[in-house]
């Protein structure tokens, strides 16, 4: 399911005119990132969390207008850093649960699948 997952994200960022770049230099905490003005994924492909953060940087394609007000203050990143997020395992959750066996349903299975950090749980059931 992974290869599909990550099929399932290339697709998706293609549709939506983004260009990724995969990186294999970075070291596997270093964080992907979206640049707005090439509309553009830097995809650290050594990343524990790597589908995670490609849903996030897709996210963060999507809401375009909190990324212009990013780095303004702490306020609108925390805002943008949210919305980003929350709509990412709205994406993988979409995807996940669409196919999984009915056994394999629960939250903390796709949190673990995907290894989305706990301290998203609460936005992980609410997503």
């Amino acid at each position: 399911m992974m290869d599909r997952t990550f099929s399932y994200l290339k697709k998706l960022a293609s549709n939506l005119g983004v260009t990724i770049r995969y990186s294999y230099k970075m070291n596997n905490t270093t964080p992907s990132v979206y640049d707005q003005y090439s509309n553009q994924i830097v995809l650290n492909m050594n990343a524990t969390d790597m589908l995670f953060q490609f849903a996030h940087e897709i996210a963060h394609s999507l809401t375009r207008e909190s990324c212009l007000l990013y780095k303004t203050s702490n306020i609108f990143h925390s805002k943008a850093e949210y919305e980003a997020n929350s709509l990412a395992i709205k994406i993988l959750k979409d995807f996940y649960f669409k196919d999984v066996e009915i056994e394999n349903r629960g939250i903390d299975n796709f949190m673990l699948y995907y290894k989305i950090p706990y301290n998203f749980w609460d936005l992980c059931m609410t997503a």
